[in-house]
């Protein structure tokens, strides 16, 4: 899946990329933090928008419907967090993945 860094914690994806692409990018995305205690990407498809966005001026509902995706992991909290989330364009969560109960077990 092609992809380029707007920053160290943001992505640009095409906005045409669908669902399941971005579910199998939050897999790349947890290998690849596995030896961090924290981390934070979140997944675009509108530089204006993530810049706007990030400066913190414009529409926060026009804007986050360009954030596609939102990938946290934070050992460091007393409840450590890992999980993905895939947004639809309304901004809810059409598919959330919590990495720290992987492998699956028996009863998923």
């Amino acid at each position: 899946m092609p992809f380029r860094w707007l920053a160290d914690d943001a992505v640009l994806v095409a906005p045409t990329l669908g669902e399941r692409k971005l579910a199998g990018f939050g897999n790349y995305v947890a290998r690849a933090a596995r030896k961090q205690e924290q981390v934070r990407l979140s997944v675009w498809d509108d530089e204006q928008a993530w810049k706007l966005a990030s400066s913190g001026r414009g529409n926060g509902d026009e804007l986050l419907a360009h954030r596609r995706a939102d990938y946290l992991k934070d050992d460091t909290l007393s409840e450590p967090v890992d999980r993905f989330l895939v947004f639809s364009r309304d901004g809810e969560v059409i598919y959330q993945r919590d990495f720290r109960s992987w492998p699956l077990t028996e009863l998923d």
